[in-house]
């Protein structure tokens, strides 16, 4: 059975045509930690709130262990949040703020006690226990919120944006506190944000989702590696994906430039003389002195273990990323190639991914 169950869930406001949750439908197990990655406005944190009850569902289901929990009150659902702004008292200490929730369910003192000094000692906070949150870095303190959720033993654990106002460094730190305390507690999570490396990094499975409807559900690998259409091809990845309109014609493809692609018998699924965009990572581009096509450089990012290259040839531009420890300067010229095992094609009317052959060019 599955633990948490998302069955056919509709959002939409009054004076509103547009569902800002447009059927939903999701299943997780026990334990998963399910990262919703998308733009702002995607409806990434209205999905929260309706598992939550802060928002009522249009129509549909959701269910947590069976139980369908659409006119539970939101006290009863058994479910913990933690805020992107830490949602902290600001009078009350670290200890006092982890035990908030639970002065207010009447837990007895002792229990109270016990609780709060092992998540203090999970999350390293036992120092802390008698300091004010203003006191405290943005790192402390989004521990202190997750203290505050971990002590309740939910069935689910909610998460929204939990590290955006954070710097890079305490970012990734806490990151992998987050991640570390959901496979200690074999914790079940929802964790929301629409920063794309989170999502990455830290999901079992990730829901891409757009305008309320979902765009693919898959492992990090699946999604970066078999995007469903252009939309997530585009969003996930960094540097952005290289587009390029394309005709198939008689084993080639051929550029809007006129440059010419040889193919294998991978791209036969392929109309003869049909248009086409094809996709390729900047990892998937490299130095061919013999074969490769002109570029000139427009910009070097040098990010220490690897280079982005932006080039240039007429109105063809395209991003590489390079490993080798070479002296790339603006202005240069250098021949590229592609590694065509590795590119994706969609549609250039539905954006859908054309399942290309498995055989290698």
């Amino acid at each position: 059975m599955n633990y948490v169950a998302f069955n056919h869930v509709f959002k939409t406001y009054p004076r509103s045509t547009k569902a800002v949750i447009n059927d939903f439908n999701l299943s997780i197990s026990k334990g998963e930690f399910i990262v919703i990655v998308g733009p702002s406005g995607s409806g990434k944190s209205t999905l929260l709130e309706l598992i939550c009850g802060f928002e009522k569902m249009t129509s549909g289901d959701i269910l947590i262990e069976g139980r369908r929990i659409n006119e539970t009150l939101p006290k009863d659902r058994d479910v913990a949040m933690v805020f992107q702004n830490y949602a902290l008292l600001p009078h009350l200490s670290t200890y006092e703020n982890i035990e908030f929730g639970m002065k207010l369910r009447k837990l007895p003192k002792k229990q109270r006690e016990e609780k709060v000094r092992w998540a203090a000692r999970i999350l390293q906070l036992e120092e802390y226990l008698d300091v004010l949150p203003k006191n405290l870095s943005g790192g402390q303190r989004q521990r202190i919120a997750i203290a505050r959720a971990i002590v309740r033993e939910p069935k689910l654990f909610l998460m929204d944006e939990p590290l955006s106002n954070l710097d890079a460094k305490l970012r990734e730190s806490t990151g992998n506190e987050i991640t570390q305390l959901h496979r200690r507690l074999n914790a079940t999570t929802i964790y929301v944000t629409h920063d794309q490396t989170e999502a990455l990094t830290m999901a079992d499975r990730i829901v891409i989702l757009n305008e309320g409807i979902i765009q693919q559900i898959g492992t990090p690998v699946e999604i970066y590696t078999k995007p469903a259409n252009l939309f997530v091809a585009t969003f996930i990845g960094k540097p952005r994906i290289n587009l390029f309109n394309v005709t198939y014609h008689t084993h080639h493809l051929i550029l809007s430039n006129h440059i010419s692609l040889e193919v294998g018998s991978r791209f036969s699924p392929l109309t003869e003389n049909g248009e086409y965009l094809l996709a390729l990572r900047a990892e998937h581009l490299y130095l061919d002195t013999t074969n490769g096509i002109e570029m000139r450089i427009q910009k070097v990012e040098y990010l220490g273990s690897e280079v982005i290259l932006h080039l240039q040839k007429d109105d063809l531009v395209m991003t590489m990323k390079s490993y080798q420890n070479l002296d790339y300067k603006t202005g240069a010229f250098i021949k590229v190639s592609f590694d065509l095992a590795h590119a994706h094609v969609f549609n250039k009317t539905t954006h859908e991914r054309i399942e290309l052959n498995h055989e290698q060019n």
